[in-house]
């Protein structure tokens, strides 16, 4: 890990880290987290706004989208994340066990991951980002949604442990990365993980019961 030196007027800072949220010397340096929550916005708000609005209509059935668009989409990045040499204190063992918990939800296999290439340490970042960032927006739709939410091995997380384990993540990502090109690339890969999310969302909201759409109609 390379020293990042900042210079704010006569003021110089050493840090053990390409990016850290501080204030030295009248000086703000930017850590990684923040960098890449800044950088996925548009593509975070889209899929929100997307699930939001299945929710809302109709929580069982928005629920169980979610539930379908994650089974498409964290298999296979699970697959490559697992090859990755995480740094023994991130736990990594018990963070990738989203598909384990999605297929208990489902009752349904995710059958085998297709083989890809290897991803590189920035990549793996951004993707577990995303992944382990879910888990706070799947607890907080645990606690405000349907019957189907509130028994969900996915939506659940790490039940009293999501926020700690969250921080943790954080701490490990912040010092994770040596240049600004690795946190870009991070972010371009956090990236493809929300789009081809914002993709299964939108093909299984497409599947909406029949029984539903008819109820819409009459009460229009």
């Amino acid at each position: 890990m390379q020293n990042v030196e900042c210079r704010s007027g006569s003021t110089f800072v050493i840090l053990h880290s390409a990016f850290c949220i501080q204030r030295i010397g009248g000086l703000r340096i930017v850590a990684a987290s923040e960098t890449l929550k800044r950088h996925t916005r548009p593509a975070h708000e889209a899929l929100d706004a997307s699930l939001g609005a299945l929710i809302a209509a109709d929580p069982d059935h928005g629920i169980e989208v979610l539930l379908r668009a994650a089974l498409d989409v964290v298999p296979a990045w699970e697959a490559r994340l697992r090859s990755v040499a995480w740094p023994s204190t991130l736990d990594a063992a018990r963070r990738l066990r989203k598909t384990e918990w999605l297929e208990q939800d489902l009752g349904e296999s995710a059958g085998a991951a297709e083989a890809a290439a290897p991803l590189e340490p920035p990549e793996a970042w951004g993707a577990l980002y995303v992944f382990e960032g879910s888990t706070l927006g799947s607890a907080v739709i645990r606690r405000i949604s349907s019957h189907r939410a509130r028994h969900s091995r996915y939506l659940a997380g790490y039940g009293d442990e999501t926020a700690a384990m969250w921080t943790r993540f954080k701490e490990h990502l912040d010092r994770a990365f040596s240049s600004r090109q690795d946190v870009t690339r991070a972010a371009a890969a956090a990236r493809r993980v929300f789009s081809e999310f914002s993709a299964a969302v939108e093909r299984h909201g497409r599947s909406r019961p029949e029984s539903n759409r008819r109820s819409d109609q009459l009460r229009s």
